[in-house]
């Protein structure tokens, strides 16, 4: 057949269309046709979950339902991942801005997982509801007490979008999980440099990077302290606030990077 005509003899395939199998395509060859020309995958590798969904009319597809069954709730990942921020990210910024924690309680977290900074996480899993993605934290927020999920958008098909109740927790690691993919983040305020330690050296590390001797670990989650959007010299100063517990911080300095415990 041509060369672009996609896959080629796979229809009718050996397999029930309402089951996974290892082989490519189904037995029905209609619905084989109709299933792969929607989802490729399911005729150029193996007819999975996924796939044996489709055939039921779930996750977007547009094909006559073959099948009286009821696909995963959570559909299978296909690689390759994407996360952003990327996996095992240090977030050494400021939990809050310093006007809060004082007059208002408690602060109002900023950070990663927050409303202005999601979580995307781009799993080729098309379909897939919010009960499928889970929360562990190594310890929960001081102030605002345990996280969790509060939104998941899809957008585009594999990829979602998660918005926590509130920022990761400072001083402990946030893992968020789906079946076959998981991704962790660890908020450690003022540890710069990420040696695992909060401390002077830290001021040192950002200046150096405000000179360019040297590049930050985590980009500017490593040194845009003060979460202003640019790099300069006041974030130097926030970091000091920080190590030295600067109303309304806890003193950071001496503090270790956790154990990620959550599996």
């Amino acid at each position: 057949c041509p060369a672009d005509c996609g896959p080629c003899d796979v229809c009718p395939g050996e397999g029930d269309c309402c089951s996974s199998h290892a082989s490519p395509g189904c037995d029905d060859a209609d619905c084989c046709d109709c299933i792969c020309d929607f989802d490729d995958f399911c005729c150029l590798s193996t007819w999975d979950d996924q796939c044996a969904g489709e055939a039921c009319g779930q996750f977007g597809s547009p094909c006559e339902p073959v099948c009286d069954c009821c696909p995963p709730a959570c559909p299978p990942v296909k690689p390759p991942f994407e996360f952003d921020p990327p996996p095992g990210t240090e977030d050494a910024r400021q939990p809050h801005n310093p006007g809060e924690g004082q007059d208002q309680e408690p602060a109002l977290r900023q950070g990663i997982g927050s409303l202005a900074e999601p979580i995307v996480m781009a799993l080729g899993a098309s379909g897939a509801s919010a009960d499928c993605f889970t929360l562990c934290e190594t310890a929960a927020d001081s102030e605002l007490g345990a996280n969790g999920i509060a939104s998941v958008t899809e957008g585009p098909p594999g990829t979602y979008t998660i918005v926590l109740n509130h920022a990761i927790a400072p001083g402990a690691w946030t893992t968020i999980s789906y079946p076959g993919g998981s991704v962790a983040y660890l908020s450690h305020p003022a540890n710069a440099n990420a040696d695992g330690f909060s401390n002077a050296s830290d001021v040192l590390a950002l200046i150096d990077v405000l000179n360019e001797v040297i590049v930050p670990p985590f980009g500017m989650y490593s040194v845009d302290i003060d979460h202003s959007g640019a790099l300069n010299a006041s974030d130097v100063l926030r970091l000091i606030d920080l190590l030295n517990g600067a109303i309304p911080y806890d003193v950071w300095n001496g503090v270790a990077k956790p154990d990620n415990t959550c599996p």
